[in-house]
């Protein structure tokens, strides 16, 4: 039978490069500290059995450790998870995260969802808390379903938000 190790290092180059490559560790344990538990273990039971054990809780820890770990097959399950799960209720804050995951056709799936379902978008939870470049990407769109003065609020309300967290007076 294989050991975690042997599975770990065939199914994954980082692996690989971490147990027997020039720097491999000798330790009797390697920590993985920016790696949460559920996600690890389901990029174990994937290197082991193929099985795919993503929800919504724990896709997106899920993608970074696929993603940082080099498991490609795995980075695909989570963003095929992603993009059938996308909505007008959670189209900005995937698009935050294809941004950051370097995912453009989620990225471009979500600004599709954007653009046709602009204002339930922008009524949802998840839209003071983008980033300001994300922000700046979507309002440069000429395709958004929305009159500008409700789009202008809308960002009045995400400037409040973002002020909240810069600790500067609103």
């Amino acid at each position: 039978a294989r050991t975690c190790v042997q599975e770990c290092a065939v199914g994954s180059a980082v692996f690989d490069a971490m147990f027997n490559g020039t720097l491999a560790t000798r330790a009797d344990t390697v920590e993985l500290p920016d790696v949460e538990p559920a996600a690890f273990l389901a990029l174990l039971k994937f290197l082991y059995s193929d099985e795919v054990q993503i929800g919504p809780e724990t896709v997106m820890t899920t993608l970074y450790t696929a993603k940082k770990y080099a498991v490609p097959a795995l980075e695909r399950h989570c963003v095929d998870f992603l993009k059938s799960n996308l909505g007008a209720d959670n189209a900005f804050m995937l698009l935050t995260q294809a941004r950051l995951f370097d995912e453009p056709h989620l990225a471009a799936l979500c600004l599709d969802t954007i653009d046709k379902n602009t204002a339930e978008a922008l009524a949802a939870d998840g839209f003071t808390d983008i980033d300001l470049e994300t922000l700046g990407a979507v309002l440069e769109r000429d395709t958004l379903r929305i009159r500008e003065a409700k789009l202008f609020q809308a960002v009045v309300r995400w400037a409040v938000a973002e002020c909240g967290r810069q600790q500067l007076p609103t």
